[in-house]
């Protein structure tokens, strides 16, 4: 191999393993963001956010977690050992997320997901912005 092919894998594993980074760190951020708005009455809407990788989680959880340090903690290691290739998932099945999500709760009048990601889809902007 040249030293110029050399080069330009190197650059191409490089960018690779960088925007795996991003993509992880943005979908931490997202996960965390949507875990820790989630209104808590005793916890259990919460707690019942499943990190997931290529489906969907289809099922509903008995667990209550009203700080959300464990969820958030399940989340960011499934996003953490997820391949590049994977498509990751956050899903909740409580039948009244969606209420939740579309203000039913005071504590989150401007729900959980909507947001979150539109508040991570603004940092990502601004720092992409930032590369010149």
């Amino acid at each position: 191999m040249s030293k110029f092919s050399s080069v330009v894998s190197s650059f191409r594993s490089d960018s690779i393993r960088k925007a795996g980074e991003v993509r992880k760190a943005a979908t931490i951020e997202l996960f965390r963001g949507v875990i820790m708005d989630t209104p808590v009455d005793e916890g259990r809407a919460r707690g019942n956010w499943q990190a997931t990788t290529e489906n969907p989680a289809t099922g509903q959880l008995d667990i209550y977690d009203e700080d959300g340090r464990g969820t958030v903690a399940v989340a960011t290691s499934v996003v953490t050992g997820s391949g590049d290739d994977q498509t990751l998932w956050l899903s909740n099945n409580l039948p009244y997320i969606l209420g939740l999500e579309y203000g039913r709760s005071d504590q989150a009048p401007q729900g959980m997901v909507r947001r979150n990601m539109a508040r991570v889809a603004n940092n990502l902007r601004k720092h992409a912005n930032q590369v010149k």
